[in-house]
């Protein structure tokens, strides 16, 4: 992959097309998702209406279910601390038929020192 420089080059016709593309491509998207209004509806359709989760969680449709792996604040496997604020997960294939899970949590220990991975106040950083 070339460098970009961000300095006052001029941009050749060929990066200047490739560039509007890829913006005009992003808008094609756009348009889509913003144009899928009766999701909800369709969902509903497909799947049924939600049932009131007692324990107010999730509520889900008839016949689905959830499994709550941890909460923050529970301690993982490796001593750490589960973070507050995931907001996006994924898994992997790991060896001998494990999954491995990866989640991705927003935390910012100025705000919330309780929420890290290392306790509160980061109480579980060890220096050597």
């Amino acid at each position: 992959m070339k460098d970009l420089h961000l300095h006052n080059s001029p941009t050749s016709r060929r990066q200047f097309l490739q560039t509007s593309g890829a913006f005009a491509l992003g808008f094609v998207g756009l348009h889509l998702l913003v144009g899928c209004q009766n999701f909800t509806a369709q969902a509903k359709d497909r799947f049924g209406p939600l049932i009131s989760d007692p324990k107010e969680i999730m509520d889900l449709p008839e016949n689905f279910s959830y499994k709550v792996i941890s909460r923050m604040g529970d301690r993982m496997d490796d001593g750490f601390y589960v973070p507050g604020a995931a907001d996006g997960m994924a898994t992997f294939s790991g060896p001998q038929g494990e999954t491995i899970l990866i989640r991705n949590h927003e935390v910012n220990p100025d705000a919330n020192p309780t929420m890290g991975a290392l306790g509160e106040n980061n109480g579980n950083y060890i220096r050597e």
